[in-house]
């Protein structure tokens, strides 16, 4: 791929380049990633929990028309919150993430009490984020991150997609206050590791 850097640039112009030119792409690779890894949770979850004809509704409802029409005719079923996660997440995918924030909030309502539920407030979060609301995301995804009460892979996405926004605004006393917060979560976990690697990007730090 032609670069506009020129030839003797830096570590630091490369890194800030790539991430200028890659940031979103991967961004919501790894998104859609997770989404459908949390989906296939959220149906095993759901499926120990609903009645059999309310289950065999949803399992039928394969298309994003379907599982509306489910929601319609089941809108105070847990399930009808799985559903708006999966419409919500097939919206990110495709860059609708307007309709993508609506479905994540109403997912939301619906899976108070479940594991899902701090899902939908990251996925509703990025939506708004990348809809274009940012600070309204950034705000959003900052209360992810420091609530103590969320799983800690959860605060994890959520320090990894600040420390991304943070590196594409060059403002790194926020990626420091971003990594060292990732320093506190588990090294197996994926986001933490990538959000630390960040660290060498910091000027002070180098």
């Amino acid at each position: 791929m032609d670069s506009a850097l020129p030839p003797g640039a830096d570590a630091e112009e490369r890194f800030n380049n790539f991430w200028k030119e890659n940031g979103v792409s991967i961004f919501v690779s790894l998104t859609i990633a997770a989404v459908v890894v949390i989906g296939m949770q959220v149906w095993r979850y759901m499926d120990q929990r609903a009645q059999a004809h309310t289950q065999a509704a949803y399992t039928e409802a394969n298309t994003s028309e379907k599982l509306v029409a489910f929601t319609l005719d089941h809108p105070k079923h847990p399930l009808a919150g799985a559903a708006y996660l999966k419409i919500a997440g097939d919206e990110f995918a495709s860059g609708q993430f307007k309709q993508a924030t609506e479905h994540y909030l109403l997912a939301r309502d619906r899976l108070s009490g479940t594991p899902f539920y701090e899902r939908a407030v990251l996925g509703a979060a990025v939506s708004e984020y990348m809809g274009g609301s940012e600070e309204a995301g950034i705000s959003d995804m900052r209360a992810v991150l420091n609530n103590p009460d969320n799983l800690e892979v959860t605060r994890a996405e959520a320090a990894f997609n600040l420390a991304i926004h943070y590196i594409q605004k060059q403002d790194y006393a926020a990626l420091t206050e971003i990594v060292n917060i990732a320093d506190t979560f588990s090294e197996k976990d994926i986001y933490s590791l990538m959000t630390r690697s960040f660290r060498t990007q910091i000027p002070e730090q180098k």
